[in-house]
């Protein structure tokens, strides 16, 4: 059987209109929902647990294809999975909260995340053109780990070692939630010591690339097997490529077996000699050269680090998922308005029950579940439109097929003991009836505002969800994503400036910046020209235009002017004021970034020299001045100098993009180079005050402008620290700018 070259799912997203189940209740306990992913085994729904006095919560629940739920090998590996999960207690886990078994039918019940799948980022990012930050797979990888070994160490209920391991760690198991924290899922064909359901004879369970050679050989499995799949997926997260990829499933053997490995460094600069040392020992061909626990090489990645934060971690979820994220919270937030009008009516019933000391009503009517259907297409000659959903407050019901349905009353509550106190009584239910009403607001309130965002930042159809995999909501909703283009900043503390012998960015003070937006990339000279050509933005300059500029200089600098040169569509904009760049961004809906804004985009909390790390700058990371920019200024007359001795590849400015490898942790490219950008701060000197959000003093003559240009010759000019001041009017070959947002 042929492989494909790159992992393939047969899942699809909430985007992906079909049409809905008929709504029911699973053991009289759990609404079913749309179905949100499907896989081999079984479908993955939303769910709503229900509960006395108009209780309820969001859930997943799986449900094994009706096809095989007679099928006695299947249903013992279903029931498996839910009872080998049960047994770990890790917040790296997705949890099982329940299982359900019908005559014909069943179901496993699981939290609810918010987040997408492992492979579905990575997919993104590919898409997108951008690489992991080594920061956010080392803390994805190294989460996972610690999720694998508490799974490793879990023990029955008689204390026992149940020698559980995952056998399929793989990016398609990893989902990482919008809180920030990964979590392994799908334990399906996990092998433990208790299991009912065994492996057959030659039998091989999991996805060939993340198989470990002794895995493949004999079909041996330990804890080191998953140390080894996870040695592979923190690979394949920090370079952005199948490490085993092949045409064929012997092809793939083949290349596992043969175990000719290079060191992530190799092909992506930006990893540090210690994550390379984790992860080739992960990856040796020995299970007795690797970690002898998942813990163990958990630890290891920490001490390579750094490592992202929960909140840098939720905000690149969310910068790279945005689009489907919010059609899941949309879909999510439609559910649970349409479930909550029986749900608060239900609640005031249940109150006004007890402050009067009558019996409790019953559960609002819903059908019981439908009987199972081997094929999810619907009948023939079915209608086969998308459901359009329902406006807020227009209680729409789903579908329901009446032909199955049966109400369901809760058990009675006998004499209330604080009947006797019925002035009590009354003030508690008073005030939980407040409550209740309360949270209907909100709920409707919070439909209202989960339109569904613009479209996806990356090519095609919007990410789809892993195969069996649950997604979880928080309690709160997420905020807004990011406009397409844009990446989303998580806010934080950091030490705005430097104690360093510069005097403008003396004396570093400690500044708390709320979350925001801020462009992937500088303005481009197309994307500027658009705006005004249609007479909305001036003409972007086509001479330099500053104080005492000289004939030379206009002869070396006015052709530099990228909007008079078609063939620069994709180069910054330059040769625009301070003026012409804000009236841009407000046209566009937002603004220029503070300088404050600027600068954590730029390097983030951790006080690192450059947007990249450490690392002094190079030709890989920035367009700055190198050779070919030195003879470029012998040829047109303009002396320039270099800041590092290799040639770049562009002697003005570059296509925005052409610098990958010099992004900062949050995704944002040519932050330095290529051209300097305008903020929106006027210019004053910094004081040791400590900041929240600040915008620069009220009143100056000149704006600071950051990071640095093509020509520059000096690595304090592109450090994200560094900052310059220049006045509003100035049209420089040299300045351009990005845009920011609120979140």
């Amino acid at each position: 059987m042929s492989q494909p070259k790159g992992p393939v799912e047969t899942s699809r997203g909430l985007g992906d209109h079909r049409e809905p189940l008929s709504r029911g209740l699973i053991a009289g306990r759990y609404a079913l929902y749309d179905e949100i992913a499907a896989g081999g085994m079984a479908a993955v729904h939303l769910g709503r647990q229900l509960g006395a006095a108009g209780f309820a919560r969001t859930v997943a629940i799986k449900r094994l294809h009706g096809g095989l739920a007679k099928d006695p090998n299947f249903v013992a590996m279903f029931l498996d999975e839910a009872r080998l999960v049960a047994r770990i207690r890790h917040p790296n886990v997705v949890p099982t909260l329940d299982v359900v078994s019908t005559d014909e039918e069943l179901f496993i019940v699981m939290d609810y995340v918010h987040g997408e799948s492992l492979l579905r980022l990575l997919q993104a990012a590919q898409r997108a053109r951008v690489r992991v930050a080594p920061s956010i797979a080392a803390s994805i990888v190294a989460s996972v780990l610690h999720g694998l070994h508490a799974a490793h160490e879990a023990v029955s209920e008689t204390g026992e070692p149940l020698g559980m391991v995952h056998r399929d760690v793989s990016p398609h198991n990893v989902l990482v939630g919008t809180d920030g924290v990964p979590r392994v899922l799908d334990f399906g064909i996990a092998k433990a010591t208790q299991r009912v359901q065994t492996t057959r004879q030659g039998q091989l369970k999991g996805k060939l690339a993340y198989m470990a050679p002794e895995q493949l050989q004999d079909g041996r499995a330990d804890r080191r097997t998953d140390v080894y799949a996870a040695a592979v997926v923190l690979w394949e997260s920090l370079v952005g490529q199948r490490l085993f990829d092949g045409d064929s499933e012997g092809a793939i053997v083949t290349k596992v077996l043969a175990a000719r490995t290079s060191a992530p460094s190799l092909l992506v600069p930006d990893v540090s000699p210690r994550i390379d040392a984790v992860v080739m020992r992960g990856l040796a061909p020995d299970p007795a050269r690797r970690f002898a626990t998942a813990r163990e090489m958990a630890l290891a990645i920490e001490a390579a680090g750094p490592l992202a934060s929960a909140s840098e971690l939720g905000a690149w979820v969310a910068s790279l998922a945005r689009d489907g994220l919010a059609k899941r919270s949309a879909a999510v937030a439609e559910m649970e308005a349409e479930s909550s009008r029986s749900n608060v009516e239900l609640a005031v019933n249940s109150l006004r029950s007890i402050a009067e000391g009558t019996p409790l009503p019953a559960l609002p009517f819903l059908p019981t579940m439908p009987s199972p259907r081997v094929s999810s297409a619907p009948p023939e000659g079915a209608p086969r439109s998308p459901r359009p959903p329902a406006p807020p407050g227009s209680g729409a019901p789903l579908a329901i097929d009446h032909s199955t349905s049966a109400s369901l009353a809760l058990p009675r509550r006998q004499d209330p003991p604080w009947t006797r106190a019925p002035l009590v009584a009354g003030t508690i239910a008073t005030a939980l009836l407040a409550i209740a009403l309360g949270a209907f607001i909100v709920v409707r309130g919070h439909l209202a505002r989960t339109a569904p965002s613009p479209a996806p930042p990356f090519g095609g159809e919007a990410a789809a969800p892993p195969p069996d995999a649950p997604f979880a909501v928080p309690a709160a909703a997420p905020p807004p994503g990011c406009p397409e283009g844009m990446n989303a900043i998580p806010g934080g503390r950091f030490f705005m400036g430097s104690d360093d012998d510069l005097p403008l960015e003396r004396p570093a003070h400690q500044v708390t910046l709320a979350p925001f937006c801020i462009d992937v990339f500088e303005v481009t000279t197309e994307t500027y020209g658009r705006c005004s050509d249609r007479g909305e933005c001036k003409r972007a300059g086509q001479t330099n235009r500053w104080a005492q500029i000289t004939p030379a200089e206009r002869k070396s600098f006015d052709p530099q002017c990228n909007g008079k040169d078609p063939e620069r569509a994709q180069h910054p904009i330059n040769c625009v004021d301070w003026e012409m760049a804000d009236r841009f961004c407000r046209i566009a809906g937002k603004r220029l970034p503070t300088e404050a804004e600027w600068e954590f985009a730029a390097r983030g909390p951790d006080g690192r020299m450059y947007p990249w790390g450490d690392e002094p700058p190079s030709a890989l990371r920035l367009n700055a001045c190198g050779t070919e920019c030195v003879a470029w200024g012998k040829q047109h007359g303009a002396l320039e100098e270099a800041m590092y001795a290799q040639d770049d590849g562009w002697p003005t400015t570059a296509p925005v993009g052409s610098f990958p490898a010099g992004k900062s942790r949050y995704g944002i490219q040519d932050v330095v180079g290529n051209v300097w950008e305008w903020t929106a701060d006027r210019y004053a000197p910094y004081t040791p005050a400590e900041e929240v959000n600040p915008t620069g003093p009220a009143k100056g003559e000149e704006r600071v402008i950051r990071g640095g240009s093509w020509n520059g010759a000096q690595p304090a000019w592109v450090r994200p620290t560094f900052r310059y001041k220049n006045d509003p009017s100035t049209r420089s070959y040299g300045i351009g700018f990005r845009c920011a947002k609120s979140l």
